[in-house]
């Protein structure tokens, strides 16, 4: 519950507050979230705070006005200047349906326009492509902001083309933000929750196939008869032709040689000739067969 006069704050909330100050930590150096207020802040009254935040367990006052005054969010951008993005983005509040005012939104894409047009330079290009520009983790997150300020304006707007732009930019992009603003410590109570308002890529329509002239005619006997016969057939033909050759060769050849005043010449006379018959036999059988296959409609 969040105190009276305050909005209760949601678990996604309390998450980015976790977030906030987890790469408050890493980009300052320190050990954790009370050494933070100590060390960087000068601030050891504020240690169990920043723990509380650090454990999502509650997230800081934004302050009274939009430079944060009086709030230990603005004292954080003093010593740390940037990082209030993390927490405070509009981002946070569309991916959970909440309404932002029109002039959090300009206010929003005005300082974005750098990050909006290195995410659309980026459309279509493969995160391996992308040159390493020693951003720190704070840049990362506002290229981040503008792509989800992207996708968000071409929704409202009807654009289709740039929203699929937009979430194909983000299946590219998805794994280097995770290792860039350490998503995987985050896997499921921030980037589950963006990953889902995202949303995947429609299906693409895919088009009837055209029939084309060959397709259209009706097979019948006529026209299986006036195709070529098949790879299988074409090899399996030709072997049993030269088959029947050979074998007429060396029964000529049998025939020449024998012996007819010699018993054993004549035992294997008799013998190839047998071979000879029982050869021609099966090779006229299997042209016999290949011929009816190819007549017979499919």
């Amino acid at each position: 519950m969040g105190k009276p006069g305050r909005p209760a704050h949601t678990p996604l909330d309390l998450n980015a507050s976790s977030f906030w100050v987890e790469h408050l930590i890493r980009e300052s150096g320190v050990t954790n979230a009370r050494a933070f207020a100590r060390e960087k802040l000068n601030r050891a009254n504020l240690a169990h705070a920043f723990a509380g935040y650090h454990k999502g367990a509650h997230r800081p006052h934004l302050g009274k006005d939009a430079r944060l005054t009086g709030s230990n969010v603005g004292l954080v951008e003093a010593a740390v200047p940037g990082f209030a993005c993390l927490l405070i983005s509009p981002a946070w509040d569309l991916i959970q349906g909440r309404n932002v005012s029109r002039d959090r939104l300009t206010q929003w894409n005005h300082d974005l326009i750098e990050e909006k047009r290195w995410v659309e330079e980026r459309t279509g290009r493969s995160c391996e492509a992308l040159p390493d520009d020693h951003c720190n983790s704070a840049g990362w997150f506002r290229r981040f902001e503008a792509l989800i300020a992207l996708l968000y304006d071409a929704r409202e707007i009807g654009d289709e083309a740039t929203e699929r732009q937009m979430l194909e930019c983000f299946a590219s992009l998805r794994g280097l933000f995770a290792k860039q603003l350490f998503f995987d410590s985050f896997e499921h109570t921030l980037l589950m929750p963006i990953s889902d308002w995202v949303g995947e890529l429609p299906p693409t329509d895919m088009p009837e196939p055209i029939a084309t002239a060959a397709s259209a005619v009706p097979k019948t006997e006529h026209t299986a008869e006036a195709v070529a016969p098949s790879a299988n057939n074409q090899p399996t033909s030709r072997f049993l032709r030269l088959t029947l050759l050979f074998t007429a060769i060396m029964l000529v050849a049998i025939l020449g040689l024998a012996d007819q005043g010699n018993a054993r010449s004549v035992a294997f006379v008799s013998l190839a000739l047998l071979g000879c018959v029982v050869a021609l036999y099966q090779s006229t059988a299997l042209l016999a067969g290949n011929a009816r296959a190819r007549s017979e409609p499919s």
